[in-house]
């Protein structure tokens, strides 16, 4: 199997909709830090055992839902780390 090239176009489009995933997150969440690196070991195995589980089901819909989480979830761990919250 020969890997594509996958244009710009995409490429900005799923930047997007990380960003439009994330925002959701922080209103239906909240902008609490995570308390420790143990919490957040926890929050991203449940989102990898959850992208696993999409991947395992065929669900490209819910895989991409499930990705966008685990984006989300990296993100603001990423933000964490430089607030230096954890």
């Amino acid at each position: 199997m020969q890997r594509e090239p996958v244009k710009e176009l995409f490429r900005a489009k799923a930047l997007e909709n990380v960003e439009q995933w994330f925002e959701s997150k922080i209103i239906q969440k909240g902008e609490g830090s995570l308390v420790s690196l143990n919490e957040l070991r926890g929050a991203l195995d449940e989102k990898v055992s959850e992208v696993k589980e999409a991947i395992k089901k065929g669900d490209r819909p819910g895989l991409y839902v499930e990705l966008l989480d685990l984006t989300a979830g990296c993100i603001f761990a990423l933000a964490c780390l430089e607030a230096e919250t954890l």
